[in-house]
């Protein structure tokens, strides 16, 4: 499922949210279950897995992870375990620090500390959000205007690779710090 064709928008990473979910919403009404309480089961059965591609297409775009991977399969960038970059040896120690700076800080109870280290990292991920934005604009450019977009280069490939596992990083990290910042509240 292209989660693109659903919405009926060109791929891109840079999607107006507030647009997009006012479609979502839209969508949803239009597919509800209780429109079609009357119809035939056919049609019922139709509108209800049309609804779950709706459904499912939201979370993908409106998640920058899954809409990266979501315009790799629209450029054709195969993405596996075994054919992705393997992550910077300094961003893996660098994230290993990170985390153990905020198991110390858990540990302590230091909300203050917590919230300084997501922050750091906060900043981090939307440098990696505005550089994974721009290489899909770079890559899609050429298809504006009926053009096929470009073939993606193997060094495209792994530029955007590498930063959708830094992003992957830092989303982990992120996560984990919100969990803490909720116990401790």
């Amino acid at each position: 499922m292209n989660p693109f064709q659903v919405f009926d928008i060109p791929p891109s990473f840079d999607l107006n949210l507030s647009e997009l979910e006012g479609r979502h919403r839209e969508l949803s009404k239009v597919l509800h279950p209780d429109r079609y309480v009357g119809a035939p089961a056919g049609e019922r059965r139709q509108a209800l897995g049309k609804a779950i591609e709706v459904n499912e297409a939201w979370r993908k775009l409106k998640d920058p992870i899954g809409r990266a991977e979501a315009l790799c399969e629209v450029l054709g960038i195969e993405r596996s375990e075994a054919t992705e970059p393997k992550a910077d040896p300094m961003l893996l120690m660098e994230m290993m620090e990170q985390r153990e700076a905020l198991g110390d800080a858990r540990r302590s109870k230091d909300l203050e500390q917590v919230e300084k280290l997501a922050a750091s990292i906060g900043a981090r991920q939307r440098e990696v959000l505005s550089e994974l934005a721009r290489h899909f604009s770079a890559l899609s450019a050429a298809g504006v205007g009926g053009e096929a977009p470009r073939k993606v280069s193997d060094t495209d490939r792994e530029q955007l690779l590498r930063e959708l596992g830094k992003l992957r990083y830092f989303r982990r990290f992120l996560d984990e710090a919100n969990a803490i910042l909720d116990e401790l509240d």
